[in-house]
């Protein structure tokens, strides 16, 4: 279920979105870790600001979303790897499924929460294909 239900932006990233969530009867995000709720607050970020709806995810080649998941990924255990949380990969590993433009490391947190939005989007593209392919 979208965030829809919960009205404006402002109403979703605001104090009472717990409450709202639950009143609308959707999960308990208490039940939720914040690296889970991050991911899925991210994920909503990536539609509604980038705009990669669904119709934009199934657009990508085979590999791509899950490729690009796993570049940031592996930006943030190369930061774990050298000490850092400043990025040290500045050029994107080549399985990136995005033009280079989109490249954007920060900090490793916030790299792992990219690539479980991506990893999500991904899955959500192959079941949405899956289901596709069984209509036929």
């Amino acid at each position: 279920m979208s965030y829809e239900v919960w009205g404006s932006d402002d109403d979703f990233y605001g104090p009472d979105w717990r409450d709202d969530a639950v009143d609308a009867g959707w999960i308990d995000p208490d039940d939720l870790s914040p690296g889970v709720i991050a991911i899925w607050q991210e994920r909503q970020r990536q539609q509604d600001v980038e705009g990669w709806t669904a119709e934009h995810d199934d657009r990508h080649g085979p590999g791509a979303l899950a490729g690009s998941a796993s570049a940031y990924a592996m930006s943030a255990a190369a930061m774990a790897v050298v000490g850092s949380d400043e990025p040290v990969l500045k050029e994107p590993p080549p399985f990136l499924g995005f033009s280079a433009d989109w490249w954007k490391p920060k900090s490793r947190r916030q790299d792992l929460v990219r690539a479980g939005a991506l990893i999500a989007a991904e899955i959500d593209r192959l079941d949405r294909q899956e289901r596709g392919a069984q209509d036929d």
